[in-house]
């Protein structure tokens, strides 16, 4: 499901470079105001790229929390551990 509302949220865009061109399946999913390109997905694969620094603010949370998820369920599935009815972990916020 896209969204088609616009969400403004503040970050510590530093950079002196920007993205030209997006590579297959890539598409841009925040801007600045000057409207370069600030975050990126993949379709079809969990890929998430930002332009700013994430690990400063505490408002990123949830995007390391997704990614932490991320790298446990491939860990799992590498080991055979994951349900393979279910393909996915669902751990509690506090291992996270």
């Amino acid at each position: 499901v896209e969204s088609t509302s616009e969400v403004f949220i503040g970050v510590n865009s530093f950079h002196h470079q920007a993205i030209k061109r997006l590579g297959n399946n890539v598409k841009p999913v925040a801007y600045a105001e000057d409207g370069i390109i600030e975050a990126i997905e993949v379709e079809g694969k969990f890929a998430i790229g930002v332009q700013w620094l994430a690990e400063y603010l505490d408002e990123m949370e949830p995007l390391f929390k997704a990614l932490v998820k991320k790298a446990l369920e491939y860990r799992k599935k590498k080991l055979g551990l994951l349900d393979p009815k279910k393909n996915s972990i669902d751990l509690p916020v506090e291992e996270l």
